[in-house]
């Protein structure tokens, strides 16, 4: 199993930056805590990329009148592609010296750049991805419907890189903290393979390891 060569860093937001970000004040955000729409947390709440594009993302969702707060709404996907969006801006990932931009940041970039549902809303409303444009008439022309809400992910997610006016993410080289600390396990237990690996990466001490 060979190590991984670099590992990627979130920044953390609180509550209170989540909110100056988005739009979406703290009272909001506990109620959709409460409600199921966003998770629940243990201690201090905190939101990394992921999370402050979900809360845009239900906040347009609100804003279009589209039912933003079900906790059975998949949202996944749109907040991934969103993410990938905000992955494009400059300055939105910082790179340890030694690492290449172009290969070294395990992010696929965006596949979608919309995303849309058609009215009135179905009992369990699914938002489909878009490409394009040009993809819109062939996703939505065999249903009757008398509307159609699209979302351009794209902003979105350009909205929030530029809004947090630092990284969002900063890769670093070498594995990270979990996957160093299992590899140091097994070469303790005697396992060559994760002896050969750690070598590589200049870590020689493998019989002293914190359990």
């Amino acid at each position: 199993m060979t190590l991984s060569r670099s590992h990627i860093e979130f920044r953390s937001f609180t509550p209170a930056e989540a909110a100056a970000i988005t739009g979406v004040q703290q009272g909001a955000q506990r109620d959709w805590r409460r409600r199921g729409a966003l998770p629940k947390t243990e201690g201090w709440a905190k939101f990394i990329s992921l999370g402050l594009i979900e809360v845009a993302l239900r906040r347009t969702m609100g804003e279009m009148g589209m039912p933003h707060v079900e906790p059975s709404l998949d949202l996944h996907e749109a907040v991934l592609q969103a993410q990938a969006w905000a992955a494009t801006v400059p300055g939105a990932v910082a790179f340890e010296d030694g690492l290449d931009p172009v290969g070294d940041f395990p992010m696929d970039p965006p596949r979608a750049r919309y995303a849309c549902a058609s009215f009135p809303w179905k009992s369990e409303l699914e938002l489909t991805l878009l490409p394009s444009l040009g993809d819109l008439e062939p996703a939505i022309h065999c249903e009757p419907l008398d509307g159609v809400v699209l979302i351009d992910l794209k902003a979105l997610g350009l909205q929030i890189a530029t809004r947090t006016g630092e990284a969002l993410w900063k890769v670093k080289l070498g594995p990270d903290p979990a996957e160093l600390m299992a590899a140091l396990n097994r070469a303790s237990a005697g396992n060559l393979e994760a002896q050969r690996e750690l070598a590589n990466i200049g870590i020689f001490d493998w019989k002293v390891v914190q359990r």
